[in-house]
């Protein structure tokens, strides 16, 4: 898995974290925590990387059933280290 990978799962993931509150009001699914999130690539090009993953408040993946609250997709440069576009779907 190159490097670029790993920071750019990196940068998404702390991006989310951001935009949706803190990690304390907000956790990106478990998928976005294994290096180079390789579960949450969507696509990967030469223009860039894109993630797409759950999130919610802090449990939500403990509960049962689980319970998100909102999709985010993130797509970062080739390089990892630059964002391209970031989109927040929240869920019903």
């Amino acid at each position: 898995m190159p490097l670029s990978q790993t920071r750019a799962a990196n940068l998404a993931r702390m991006r989310a974290e951001s935009i949706n509150g803190g990690v304390t009001l907000y956790r990106a699914d478990q998928c976005m925590y294994s290096t180079g999130a390789p579960d949450c690539l969507q696509n990967q090009a030469n223009s860039g990387y894109r993630f797409q993953f759950r999130g919610g408040a802090p449990g939500w993946q403990q509960q049962n059933p689980p319970a998100p609250t909102v999709i985010t997709t993130v797509t970062v440069s080739s390089d990892g280290q630059t964002i391209r576009d970031v989109s927040n779907v929240v869920l019903p």
